[in-house]
């Protein structure tokens, strides 16, 4: 079998004073080290992979965990680097995607003496001198392979354009979770305290498609919750969302609610109380007051005209040395 061919590059140049371009001084003016550290960690990238690097929600996350940094700080920090043109806006925009002039233009002079190199036509900003055997992908697919032929009179570039066999992409259905994402949803499954609608979870899990990095996010914040969220710990964790609502809500981004907890009362127990026989009203036992050879509740009329008596005897009685 062939061996790959290598696009990203070992190492890249550094200019000595690179705060000299105003862009990139009103980053560090304004996010201090964390700006300039972040621009260069993401510039690292870009080259190891190329003259691009895709880049989703969910880099953010792992480069945040990574570099030790709060996600919300990163995000900031990266938007404005792209506001800024160190990274081109539009190109970002339109492919999620990280890249620019400067780059390409150093990345194409870095690798002129390879013998083959791709180049994706839509993350293209500067022309680049083609070569024998550069081949131009296509998002659509569409591949351009460009073969450079001599002239007695002139050297040309003759671009010989090639329909590949298009394979329709279509986003294939939800298949059943293969052998290693099965290990870390079962782990997450093990780890999630409210156990509900399995299969909505697997939906959801494959959507995402977590490494063990992310994974250790998860598992981490759910141990949290389970002890600090007071939303979590709410009656016996009622309130504890079902695992897919989780998932699709990126619930390993939350803040954790911390706070005291409020419990419900328990229901009062009805085991202390019955049902008076001449009122009907619910009253607690051993409270029944005898007259004569029947017994009545507090509640009953005839015991509120026995008290009234008995007060009355009371009130008419003088009292001694009067």
């Amino acid at each position: 079998m062939a061996r790959p061919e290598k696009q990203g590059l070992d190492y890249f140049s550094h200019d000595i004073n690179p705060g000299n371009d105003q862009r990139l001084e009103y980053i560090e003016a304004v996010h201090g080290l964390n700006g300039y550290a972040i621009y260069f960690k993401i510039l690292e990238k870009i080259y190891a992979n190329g003259y691009f690097l895709q880049w989703s929600e969910r880099d953010t996350t792992l480069f945040a965990k990574r570099i030790n940094v709060d996600i919300n700080v990163v995000n900031v920090i990266i938007g404005d680097i792209l506001s800024e043109g160190l990274l081109n806006k539009g190109i970002y925009d339109a492919h999620k995607v990280f890249t620019s002039s400067g780059i390409q233009k150093r990345y194409f002079s870095s690798t002129e003496r390879r013998k083959k190199f791709f180049l994706v036509k839509e993350y293209l900003l500067v022309s680049p001198e083609f070569r024998e055997n550069t081949v131009i992908e296509y998002i659509n697919p569409v591949n351009v392979a460009i073969t450079a032929v001599n002239d007695d009179s002139s050297t040309q570039s003759k671009v010989k354009e090639s329909k590949v066999k298009e394979s329709k992409v279509k986003k294939n259905p939800l298949t059943p979770l293969k052998e290693f994402q099965q290990k870390l949803f079962d782990q997450f499954w093990s780890a999630y305290p409210n156990k509900k609608s399995k299969g909505q979870a697997e939906k959801a899990w494959i959507k995402i498609n977590p490494d063990e990095q992310l994974l250790e996010i998860m598992v981490s914040k759910i141990e949290q919750a389970k002890t600090q969220d007071q939303i979590w710990l709410k009656d016996n964790g009622a309130f504890i969302p079902y695992p897919a609502t989780w998932l699709n809500a990126k619930g390993w981004m939350d803040e954790i609610k911390t706070g005291n907890i409020t419990q419900s009362a328990p229901p009062m127990s009805t085991s202390n109380y019955t049902i008076c026989p001449r009122c009907g009203e619910d009253v607690q036992k051993g409270c029944f007051i005898k007259i004569g050879e029947v017994e009545y509740c507090p509640k009953c009329p005839e015991t509120g005209r026995v008290n009234s008596f008995v007060k009355g005897i009371g009130k008419s009685i003088p009292a001694v040395g009067s």
